[in-house]
Parts: structure tokens; sequence; C-alpha cells
């Protein structure tokens, strides 16, 4: 959209005092239309220019009275000269009196004419001249000529709204013996009837534009967009193939709107000041001297495993990849292979090349093809020069007022989020019988926007239709940044526009209406609140009032690693199993575990490795960023190992123990420490290859758990052919383990309790 420069003709004759139908007077009434035009200015169009010229008043007043062309009549005043509008000007307009005189408004417009074109010269802005008036004063006939060829220099329009004055259309005015009728009626003045004919002669001789003022308020009071110039985002081609090639250009189509940007303006300046504020950033070393570096020396670092990676500016560039300009078809896929929720980006609209017949045919062909098919083009697509390349596809757009093609990014697999959920069909209670669809199907007829407003003719129409829906939070911000430019000491925040209100408010009339249908889905779908728990603190495995393991007790060994605090000992534990004779007490019922989760006992931060779920505990502490525990978490681990082979009735806790090296030794490689593995998996075989315990190594062969190669983790001194050799030495037949000696009464209880921690 071009600059535009306007001047307002505001006629403040003596007859603009008269009172209307809505009790204000006529001026009242133009000040509001001005205020509102100002605004919309102010907010959206802050690059055009406006002036203020009143018609009726003598003696000068306002600013710009020695402009050269207000020598001519003396009627006119120029309240503001042609400039960009400003809060202070429309804190002016209230200000605007009736004169006590009365004026041509004619005179005015030649006036603005003159305005305009001394301002504009030869820039090419849209130029417009706003008339203002209720009719009530005289004209002079004679101007006429003079005007319409003023308009044909200037090149300029001319919007005239007329308070009180009648509208009719071209079909209306060409009837035969329309200005005699006209001219005829008693309801109105004789001289506003006459005006009324002089302003349609001068509306028919220039480009000009018609309305009544309530028209026009109704106009300017409504919601609008910002409008934008109609500007091209991609000129180029479309590469069908080879040597077939589509001029083209792209136009947005659809593109997020996001806040205006807002500047820093300082609240110590003094009122003569703008207050603007300069931001300076500095870059400091995290030592004692906090350093001060230049911008220069320092660079993005990324973070791998403990270890930052720099990635200078140089290492970014040379990882983007930069293409050419193009619009580049891959191939033609069935339209129903990709899914709304696949279009990624604003939506561009893609057109024949103007004033090529050629691409105007191709593209026609083209998008007809596509449209009777119903399939849609894969295309590579490159903006501008020197971008990155994005895959996109096209489809048809086949409407009355024309053809074209549409595109969208595409996603890759990356950029997709799959969730698997299990099908409601599966449960057998969540299957609904044929009167639930029903009801279901009530009341989705029954809230359908297509038929939820009544027009004017008592029609159903759509609501909500997004060409009339603006965007509540724009439409709000502009009102409250309009509330405290005019109202800056109030502190409160203005209403919220009814308008607004009713997008954010379901309508009480359609909910209304649909009250039948939603009693009968309520009657056929009972909700019953749930009965919400008390919610009981949960120790390991118990929950607080029951007997049982209580404390940190765990099955196991040892509820901990050796030499760690433990709430209770394993002999305590062991004794708490043990009835007043000796005997193997039954395990104590755990009750509320519905109230116990993994996530709540894991919720609190792991400081050490326990036997209940070692790998758990082991993969948290490594996970932890409040502080650094992957060397403890890995040495804890290491002992666990030993302490889950050691104290293993049998075999009982070599799985255990391997699950253990296995996610030791796949965490050392993550964690980029592969030292204390690969010193521990030696010192595991020394201990464990021979004897008792010779059944665990052997598991440990078969897994082919070996030593962390420099292959695998770049910090490893150990290479690939000694890391497979390792295992290489140890037989695949696993020794016998050494019988246990006999043991008495005491042994024996011993064991018990060794098999029943083992549960």
């Amino acid at each position: 959209m071009s600059k535009e420069a306007c001047v307002v003709v505001l006629d403040v004759s003596a007859g603009m005092a008269t009172v209307g139908t809505n009790g204000h007077s006529h001026l009242s009434s133009a000040k509001t239309l001005i205020d509102l035009f100002l605004k919309a200015k102010l907010m959206h169009r802050k690059n055009d220019v406006v002036g203020i010229v009143e018609v009726g008043r003598t003696g000068g007043g306002g600013s710009g009275g020695g402009h050269p062309a207000l020598s001519y009549f003396s009627d006119v005043t120029l309240r503001t000269d042609v400039s960009k509008p400003t809060v202070d000007l429309l804190l002016a307009v209230p200000h605007i009196s009736v004169a006590q005189s009365k004026g041509d408004a004619l005179h005015g417009v030649l006036v603005a004419l003159d305005l305009i074109d001394g301002f504009c010269g030869k820039r090419k802005w849209a130029k417009r001249v706003m008339l203002i008036t209720n009719g009530l004063s005289s004209l002079d006939p004679s101007n006429l000529p003079t005007l319409a060829m003023r308009f044909e220099e200037v090149g300029a329009s001319l919007s005239l709204i007329g308070i009180g004055f009648d509208e009719f259309d071209d079909d209306e005015m060409a009837v035969p013996g329309f200005e005699a009728r006209q001219a005829a009626r008693t309801d109105k003045p004789p001289l506003l009837l006459a005006n009324e004919a002089l302003y349609r002669d001068v509306c028919a001789s220039v480009d000009a534009t018609f309305v009544n003022l309530k028209s026009a308020l109704a106009h300017m009071s409504a919601f609008r967009s910002k409008d934008t110039l109609q500007r091209p985002s991609y000129t180029g081609t479309l590469d069908v193939g080879p040597g077939m090639a589509i001029g083209v250009y792209g136009y947005t189509k659809t593109m997020r709107v996001t806040l205006p940007s807002a500047t820093k303006r300082s609240l110590e300046a003094g009122a003569d000041s703008q207050g603007k504020v300069e931001m300076q950033t500095s870059y400091r070393r995290s030592d004692d001297d906090l350093t001060e570096l230049e911008k220069d020396k320092i660079c993005k670092g990324f973070r791998l495993g403990q270890s930052i990676v720099p990635f200078s500016a140089i290492d970014e560039s040379v990882l983007k990849y930069c293409a050419p300009k193009a619009l580049k078809v891959l191939g033609f896929a069935p339209a129903k292979q990709v899914f709304r929720h696949q279009y990624m980006s604003n939506i561009t609209c893609l057109v024949p090349t103007p004033n090529s017949p050629e691409s105007a045919t191709a593209l026609h062909s083209l998008i007809m093809a596509l449209y009777e098919t119903d399939r849609i083009m894969l295309v590579r697509f490159v903006a501008r020069n020197n971008s990155a390349p994005r895959l996109g596809f096209c489809w048809p757009s086949v409407e009355e007022d024309g053809l074209c093609l549409y595109y969208s990014h595409l996603p890759f697999m990356d950029d997709v989020r799959n969730y698997d959920f299990a099908s409601l069909s599966l449960i057998q209670g969540n299957v609904p019988n044929k009167a639930q669809l029903d009801a279901a199907e009530a009341l989705i007829d029954s809230l359908d926007l297509m038929t939820a407003q009544v027009d004017e003719d008592g029609e159903a129409v759509e609501a909500l239709k997004p060409e009339n829906t603006y965007n509540p939070v724009m439409q709000y911000f502009y009102q409250v940044v309009q509330h405290r430019a005019l109202h800056p000491d109030d502190t409160a925040l203005p209403p919220v526009d009814p308008i607004i209100s009713a997008y954010m408010q379901p309508d009480a009339n359609l909910f209304a209406a649909a009250a039948p249908a939603m009693a009968a889905f309520k009657e056929l779908f009972p909700l019953v609140p749930a009965e919400k728990t008390k919610k009981r603190r949960a120790r390991f495995w118990a929950v607080d009032g029951d007997v049982g393991v209580g404390g940190s007790d765990v099955a196991g060994p040892s509820s901990t690693v050796p030499g760690a605090t433990s709430g209770a000992s394993s002999a305590a534990a062991s004794s708490a199993l043990l009835t007043g004779d000796g005997t193997l007490a039954k395990r104590p019922r755990v009750t509320g575990a519905a109230d116990v989760s993994v996530d709540s006992i894991l919720a609190q931060a792991v400081s050490q490795i326990t036997s209940v779920n070692p790998v758990a505990d082991f993969e948290a502490m490594c996970a932890r960023r409040d502080e650094d525990l992957v060397n403890t978490a890995i040495a804890q681990l290491a002992a666990m190992i030993e302490s889950l082979v050691d104290t293993s009735f049998r075999a009982a806790y070599y799985p255990k123990a391997l699950e253990c090296l296995v996610a030791l030794r796949a965490m050392s490689i993550l964690q980029e420490e592969p030292g204390a593995f690969n010193a521990l998996l030696p010192k595991l075989r020394a201990k464990y290859a021979t004897g008792r315990k010779a059944e665990w190594w052997a598991s440990v062969v078969d897994a082919r758990v070996t030593l962390i190669s420099s292959d695998e983790c770049a910090e490893a001194t150990v290479s690939a052919a000694d890391a497979a050799a390792f295992l290489a030495g140890d037989s695949d037949e696993v020794p016998a383990p050494a019988p246990e000696a006999p043991a008495d009464d005491g042994d024996a209880t011993t064991a018990t309790t060794r098999t029943s921690l083992a549960c």
C-alpha cells in the first residue's frame, strides 16, 4: 500500500451546530469521525500525512495561516498543515468549535488540493481530499469547472461525507426524472436539496466516493487489519522439467501477525527529552577479576558430554548450504497423502508472471490437471538467492475469481512427533451405543457455526467467518495504546470492546438453542466426580502407618553401596524378618500401593546408588545438572557390582550385576569417561574368573562385555584389537563352583535370611 496524503476539509459553519437524530450536533459527529480517522492513521499508517482545513471560520487560527492558498478565500482557515499525524493533533480535534459565519465548502476543497500539490510535488503518493459537510451553506456553482480541472492536475480523489444526505446508487440516479423528483421534495430544506444535487455533479465530474455520515462512522468503527503493499515474495520460474519453466510470482497469503516491537524509553528523562535509551553489552570472563572480553574474542559453544565444543562463526558458515533462487518440481503425489497438520509455514500464493500469456496458459493447465487428478506437487523451494532450500508442496486452488497454486513447507521426520495411543474401541466399556452416537451427532449439529447467526433477511448464515474475525489480542492492544496516549494519567485500562468480547465468549443464543441436545447428551453420558484419595507419604515400597520394611530397607543384601550411610543396617533388616523363635516370618503385605509410583520415588534428587534399582539410580545421578556426580556415580556402581556378586546367594544377583556392568560401560562411553571402566574390568576378571563366582564372569564373557576401545570413545587408550582380545583368553567352559560347606543351625538361619532378602 502506497503512502497517502489526505487533507480533511471540515465544514464549521453555523449550520453545523444543528442537532441530529442521535442527540449530538453535526459538528460533534464530524469530530468523532475525524478522531477515528486519525487513530487509524496513527496505528496502521504512520507514514501517511494529514492536514485539516476549516471552512466557515474567518480571521485565521490554527497553524499555517500564512499559506499562499489561503489568500484567495477569506472563509477558509488552515487548522493543521500537511504532516504526519501526532497525538497532539488527535488531542486538538475535540477543541474545534462551530463558527458564527458561513463558508463555501468548495473553497476549502480548492485549498486542500493546493496543499496536497505543494507537499507531494512529483512524489508518487496516493492523494485524497475528505470533505465533511451537512450542506447547509451556500455553494458557488461557478467553481465546478475549476474544481474538476484541479482534481485532474493534482491526480487526487474526493471522499464526500454528507451529514443528513441520502445515498443513491447509479441505477437509481439513472432513472429519468430523478433530479426533478429530488428537487420537489418537501422533507428537507430547499438549500440542502440544491446542495445535494450540486455535490452529485461534483462526484460525477471527478474521481469521487460519496457516503453519508452514518455509513462512514460504521466503516471507521469496524475492526480492520493492517493494509500491506502487494509486493511479491518470490519472482522466478517454476521448473517442471528440463526446458519446461513457467514464470510465476509468489505473494504471501497468510502470515502470523505479532505485536509491534516496543522501544525502550527512560522514565528519568525530562519532559523535553524523548528519553531514548541506548543499550551497551559487555562480555566478561567468569574469573575473580571479571576480565572484559571483546566481542570478536568469544564464540558459541555446544555441550558434548561433559565438554564444551567451540563453534566459531566460520564453522557455522561452512555448515550453511546456500543455493540460487529456484522453484523445482520433484514429483507428484495423491493429495490425501498430505494432512492439514503437516502445513508448516506461511502460505504463499503462486500466480503467473504479469503480462505473460504463455505463463498464464501453462500454469492454468498445470493447476487444472492437479485439480482434476486430486494430486499435489512436491517442490524444492529457494525463495531468495543464497538462502537455504526448503522441501514443500503446492496444491491447486480453483475459485470463481481465479486460479492459483498455494505453497507450504513440509516437515521432515525430525519435525514430526508421533505419539502412540491405545484405541478407545479396544476397551469394551468405551464403545458407545447407537443412542449415545445419535446424541453426540445432535449436539454437534445444534452447535454448528455454519447456521449460527441470522442476517438482515432472516436467513441462517455462518458465524465467526475468518475474514470477519480479527485477532482480539491485537485489537485490544491498539485500543489500550490509544487510551494510554490520550489519557497518560489514567492508570486503569479501558474496558474490552464488546465486539472483542463476542469473539472470546460462547454465543449465548447459540447455546440456549442447543440446551435440549446438551441435556440429552449429559443424560446419556453421566459424569461422576472421581473421589480424591488422601495422598499419603510413601517410602520405599511401604506407606506410613503400615507394618513392613521401613525407612530405606529394600529387597537385597545391602540397601546402599559399601561405605554409604543407610537408614537401617542390613542386620536390622534381617532381624525384622525373623520371629521370636528365630524362624522366618512372612513378608508383611504392603498396602496403599496405588499411591506409590516410581516417579514419586525418583522425584527426589538421587545422590547414592541403592540395590533396589541400581541402574536407575546410576542414570539419575549422571543426569543431574545441579551437581556433577558422574565420577561419583561410576565409582558407586562399580562398588555395587562387586557387592551384588559377593553377597549373591548362588546366582540370585548375577543378572542384576551384569545389567549394572552393561549400564556402566554404556554411560562411560556417553560421558567420555572410559578410564574407570577399563580399570574395573580386569579387576573383576582377576577376582571372579575362577572360584565360586566364576559363573557370573562366564555370563560377562557370553554377553561380550569387553574393554572400551578408542573406536568407541576417543578418550580411550585401548585399541580395538586389544579390546577384542581381552575376552579371547577366557574359556567358554564355566568352571563348576566350589561346593558350599555344610552349615549348622545358625548357618541355615543365615542362608534362609539371605533367601528372604533376595525376594
